[in-house]
């Protein structure tokens, strides 16, 4: 697949609004799957460096996640407004490897590590009510995705 011959792939990076009567059926299966090998490799690359602050942890896992939402997010908004046999086959084949990455990242003990560091740490109590709220809301995500078993 190259740049620009996949819409829901090039919107996943570029951003911006969904082109929705540019993205195909045809599209799902090969963007997803570019994405989360994407994505795969930049979460080995980020549990190898990863840093107990915001910036380094927080951030860094929302940035390597952005375009796997992103394209996700336009995919599931489609199945639902503009449902066809086509788009309900594409998403049900892309949903289970989808679901699997995310539980991956969300099971990732180098990452899990570094967020609950900034928990425990000085710079936690420094952090707005918002962003203690996320940090917060992401170590109960990895605890119920099992992070603790």
């Amino acid at each position: 697949m190259t740049a620009g011959m996949n819409a829901l792939y090039d919107f996943a990076h570029k951003g911006g609004l969904p082109p929705f009567d540019a993205i195909a059926a045809e599209h799902v299966v090969p963007a997803v799957t570019k994405l989360l090998d994407e994505l795969k490799a930049n979460k080995a690359q980020l549990e190898a460096s990863v840093q107990p602050t915001w910036v380094g942890a927080v951030d860094a896992v929302a940035d390597i996640v952005e375009p796997i939402e992103r394209a996700w997010g336009a995919v599931s908004h489609l199945n639902a407004v503009k449902n066809s046999p086509a788009l309900r086959e594409a998403h049900q084949k892309a949903q289970p490897d989808v679901v699997a990455a995310m539980l991956d990242l969300a099971q990732s003990e180098p990452l899990h590590r570094a967020l609950a560091a900034l928990k425990d740490s000085p710079a936690y109590a420094s952090l707005s009510d918002a962003r203690k709220r996320i940090l917060d809301k992401k170590l109960l995500e990895a605890k119920l995705a099992g992070i603790a078993l």
